[in-house]
């Protein structure tokens, strides 16, 4: 009987460990997908920019 309950609180401390583990790396995944766009991103991916803004652009960025 002793062994059983041995077995029951083990599974109960790695059902525990799994839980936080599983807990922190989804939190932190999250947090990371969820930054918002740089400044840099924005200008070259978002924003509609003539060919003229962009050698105007590059300019300034060199």
């Amino acid at each position: 009987m002793r062994a059983a309950w041995k077995s029951i609180v083990i599974t109960a401390i790695l059902a525990a460990l799994a839980s936080g583990a599983a807990t922190w790396a989804s939190a932190t995944w999250v947090m990371r997908e969820r930054q918002p766009p740089s400044l840099h991103s924005v200008v070259h991916e978002k924003l509609d920019l003539s060919p003229e803004q962009d050698r105007r652009l590059d300019v300034v960025e060199a």
